[in-house]
């Protein structure tokens, strides 16, 4: 788990909702709405993007432990997409609670 998850974990699992994603689901899509924090429970992802000729660009790989989407604090829109590579279990916190939790633990914005 990431050092800046950690002391947050049970907050997120606590106003969060677990929810299970088949292998090669796509989870978010580049440019769609960005309103929820995504936290790995379980499984590994695949974060991209790709241009219109289809070729696809990796940025990154997830797993347990790990998040995606923290940038709904600066934008309204994802950057880039991602992909389960295994079946997933997520917890999606939406923006209005992680705006909450960092109102509670106003450190939480700061962490690197």
């Amino acid at each position: 788990m990431s050092e800046w998850l950690s002391p947050l974990h049970d907050e997120f699992m606590k106003r969060g909702t677990v929810r299970a994603f088949r292998k090669n689901t796509i989870v978010v899509h580049e440019g769609d709405p960005a309103d929820t924090l995504y936290v790995v429970v379980d499984g590994e992802l695949l974060v991209y993007v790709d241009d219109e000729s289809g070729r696809v660009m990796e940025l990154n790989r997830l797993g347990p432990g790990q998040y995606f989407g923290e940038l709904i604090l600066g934008t309204t829109v994802r950057t880039a997409s991602v992909r389960t590579l295994t079946a997933c279990k997520l917890c999606l916190v939406r923006r209005a609670d992680f705006e909450l939790i960092i109102a509670e633990q106003p450190a939480v914005a700061f962490v690197r």
